[in-house]
């Protein structure tokens, strides 16, 4: 992972499928990426400076809830 084109991180914290034949990666730093066929095609930057994910999950309506190292749930 560390030399994909367009990985603004190697630091991944968590996966979860697109639904398809792809990967919505997280980083530690609180990025999220659309991994497909070893390609990023979307990257998402952080909401906020200093944020340090711990987990990810998406809902049943694919929308996506982060969890930050201090407590709080994005």
């Amino acid at each position: 992972l560390a030399s994909l084109p367009g990985l603004v991180s190697n630091r991944i914290i968590a996966l979860s499928g697109d639904g398809g034949d792809g990967l919505w990666l997280a980083t530690q730093a609180g990025h999220l990426m659309h991994f497909h066929q070893g390609t990023v095609l979307e990257t998402i930057a952080p909401p906020a400076a200093n944020l340090e994910l711990v987990g990810m999950i998406r809902d049943q309506e694919g929308a996506f809830w982060l969890r930050e190292r201090r407590g709080g749930l994005l």
